[in-house]
């Protein structure tokens, strides 16, 4: 599976503990991002789980590698990037 590249972030949740970024992807879904504020193993960890979830046919939302283009992440403000 291919990443998808993310063409415009929203905003940050409020809900989550590493406050994902709200992003719209070049499919025009929207996704909910993890950055800077979780670590790669969360990363993986929630990409190994997602995969095994739908593997088995359980009920989840739509997921997808997402790809972040240099110029967009640094049109996010300081304190986005945090």
């Amino acid at each position: 599976m291919s990443a998808k590249v993310i063409k415009t972030i929203t905003d940050i949740s409020e809900q989550g503990m590493s406050e994902p970024y709200r992003c719209i992807a070049e499919d025009d879904t929207e996704y909910y991002a993890k950055g800077l504020r979780s670590t790669r193993t969360s990363q993986i960890n929630e990409w190994l789980c997602a995969n095994m979830a739908a593997a088995i046919g359980l009920p989840i939302a739509q997921f997808s590698l997402l790809d972040v283009p240099e110029y967009l992440f640094e049109e996010l403000s300081d304190q986005q990037k945090k």
